[in-house]
């Protein structure tokens, strides 16, 4: 037979028990949850960090890819300057960038009078 069958003292003590072990489970719960979300916005700081690194890196990247040629054409001029023989100083080349071309298209209406009078 269970403890807290046996009497009315210790039917209140096993309650006391049992409330006792709830109350230690929710604080438990609740802990664990805080603790997660807690964790979670760590996680989300942390993401938001490795995208602003990652545009940063992306960034880098690029103006690396554009020193290393100009390096690579500073070489080849100071090379062919030097094969020709010249005493002048080499300049370094600018970087130059393609855009796109933008195409506005806008249809004019001409008036049959301009044909007359132009």
């Amino acid at each position: 037979m269970p403890t807290f069958m046996s009497g009315p003292t210790q039917c209140r003590s096993a309650l006391q028990e049992l409330e006792d072990l709830v109350c230690d489970s929710l604080a438990q719960v609740l802990s664990a949850k805080s603790e997660v979300a807690h964790l979670r916005q760590r996680l989300e700081t942390c993401e938001e960090a490795v995208e602003r690194f990652a545009g940063k890196a992306h960034s880098l990247s690029k103006q690396n890819r554009g020193l290393m040629q100009v390096v690579r054409r500073y070489i080849t001029d100071c090379i062919q300057a030097e094969s020709k023989g010249s005493n002048k100083a080499v300049v370094p080349r600018k970087i130059t960038r393609e855009v796109g071309l933008t195409v506005n298209l806008t249809t004019t209406t001409v008036s049959s009078s301009c044909f007359y009078h132009c």
